[in-house]
C-alpha cells in the first residue's frame, strides 16, 4: 500500500498546483461550464447547484444506508456510494471533459467536491482499502492518464485510507474462447469479468475494498470487478463513485 502525504505536504502541493494552473489560465483562459464565467471550469455559485445524491440500493435504487445493497439481491457488490448524479448537466461535462478531452484541471473541481462530500457525508466507518478500477491498457495509452486512478488517489489523501493500485488489473483483450461461450443475457457482465484480475504477487488480500470508479450506470463493470475480486478473497466490496445514472 502506498504511504500517505502529511497534510501540510498535500496542502503545499495543492497550492503549487493552484500557483501553476493560475499561469496556464492566463495564457488559456477556461470557461465555467455552468455560467461560461471565465476562470474556473465550475465556479463556486455553480458548484452549489451540484447536490450530493441519496443513499440508494443501486441494484433497485431503494433508499438504503450509505448504498447497501438490499440483501434479497444476489449481487457481488455489497454496496455503492455515490456523491452527484449523472442527470445533472454540469456533472456530465466535467466527466466528458476528464475522460475524453483529457482536461486534467477537472480534477481540482473534483478535490473541492471529495473534500465537501467526505465534511458532510458519513462514509461507513470500516477498514477500507480503496483499489481503483483498472482502465484498459488501450484506453491508458490513449489518454496518458488513468482517471478511476486520479479520482483514488484523492480520496485516499482526503480520508487517509490505503490505496492498493496495482492489486486489481486490466487484461489486454479477452480470450477468443471465452467470448465464444457467453450467452447473449449474460454477455456485459460476464465480458467484463473476464477481463479483470488479481495481481497475485499482492501477498496481502484486502478484507474490505472500496472500489472507485467515475460513474455508475448498468453496474455491470463494478459487478464483474467485485466477483474477481470476492473469488481472490475479499470479503465485502463497496463501489464509490463520482456519479451514479439514476
Amino acid at each position: 500500500s502506498n504511504s500517505k502525504p502529511p497534510k501540510a505536504v498535500l496542502f503545499m502541493s495543492h497550492l503549487l498546483k493552484e500557483s501553476w494552473n493560475l499561469a496556464v489560465n492566463a495564457i488559456f483562459p477556461v470557461f465555467c461550464v455552468g455560467c461560461d464565467m471565465e476562470g474556473e471550469l465550475l465556479c463556486a455559485l455553480c458548484q452549489t447547484s451540484i447536490t450530493f445524491v441519496n443513499s440508494r440500493c443501486p441494484v433497485c435504487r431503494a433508499p438504503s444506508a450509505f448504498g447497501r445493497t438490499c440483501l434479497s439481491h444476489r449481487s457481488m457488490l455489497d454496496g455503492c456510494i455515490a456523491i452527484a448524479s449523472y442527470a445533472h448537466p454540469w456533472v456530465r461535462e466535467l466527466i466528458h471533459l476528464w475522460k475524453f478531452e483529457y482536461v486534467r484541471s477537472v480534477e481540482r473541481v473534483l478535490l473541492d467536491l471529495l473534500m465537501q462530500y467526505t465534511r458532510e457525508c458519513a462514509i461507513p466507518r470500516i477498514d477500507w482499502t480503496i483499489v481503483p478500477l483498472p482502465l484498459s491498457p488501450f484506453r491508458f495509452n490513449e489518454r496518458g492518464f488513468s482517471q478511476t486512478h486520479e479520482f483514488a488517489r484523492l480520496l485516499s489523501e482526503l480520508t487517509e485510507l490505503p490505496m492498493e493500485d496495482d492489486f486489481l488489473r486490466h487484461r489486454r483483450k479477452m480470450r477468443r474462447r471465452q467470448a465464444e461461450i457467453l450467452s447473449d443475457e449474460k454477455r456485459r457482465t460476464q465480458k467484463l469479468y473476464t477481463y479483470f484480475f488479481v495481481n497475485t504477487k499482492i501477498v496481502h488480500v484486502p478484507r474490505h475494498v472500496l472500489l472507485i470508479d467515475d460513474v455508475y450506470t448498468t453496474g455491470a463493470t463494478m459487478e464483474g470487478a467485485a466477483r474477481v475480486l470476492k473469488e481472490a478473497g475479499v470479503k465485502y466490496v463497496w463501489g464509490f463513485v463520482l456519479a451514479r445514472n439514476k
